[in-house]
């Protein structure tokens, strides 16, 4: 709007009295600088869902399986990795809870139960490809899903009845 206001009164002052260009007026023209827009996307990912590892009801401990499962979103194009920390009763081994009372488990990428989940520091996603121990790729827009398989030690011997617990955090580098 004040660009229009500008011409017009230019333009008025080149006006002679009988409303005609004066003789000699030269041609207005309005010049400026440009402004600038710009903004930055940075990349994000997010957990999603989480379903627990779940053990079930056991009577014989060593060697007793569960799975679970947690997704992931990530922008397009941005790689990840997903690591998985050591619970709350680390010792060796996570720990499951129940009083004073522990009982031991790992949790592992796959269900072989080859490869330990392990947490993960930044640098541990070249290229979409995470480290060993840990998930990812690069991210869709989309959610994944990720498996989680739990067992515990063919060593462990059978603690007190009870209701055993952990909490594990996921966390996702980008």
């Amino acid at each position: 709007m004040l660009k229009k206001i500008v011409i017009a009164a230019v333009a008025v002052a080149a006006l002679g009295s009988n409303g005609a260009f004066a003789a000699g007026a030269s041609t207005v023209s309005v010049t400026g600088t440009s402004l600038g827009v710009n903004a930055t996307v940075v990349p994000s990912c997010s957990v999603g869902s989480t379903t627990a590892v779940a053990f079930g009801n056991i009577t014989v401990i060593p060697g007793a399986t569960g799975a679970g499962s947690f997704t992931v979103t990530c922008d397009l194009n941005t790689d990840y990795a997903v690591g998985l920390g050591n619970g709350n009763a680390f010792a060796v081994t996570r720990n499951m809870t129940s009083g004073g009372n522990t009982l031991p488990y790992e949790l592992f990428v796959d269900n072989t139960y080859a490869t330990r989940f392990n947490n993960v520091a930044i640098g541990d996603t070249v290229g979409g490809v995470p480290a060993s121990g840990t998930v990812g790729g690069t991210g869709s827009g989309s959610s994944v899903s990720f498996n989680v398989y739990g067992q515990i030690p063919l060593t462990a011997t059978k603690p007190a009845p009870g209701y055993y617990q952990d909490s594990v955090a996921i966390t996702v580098i980008y």
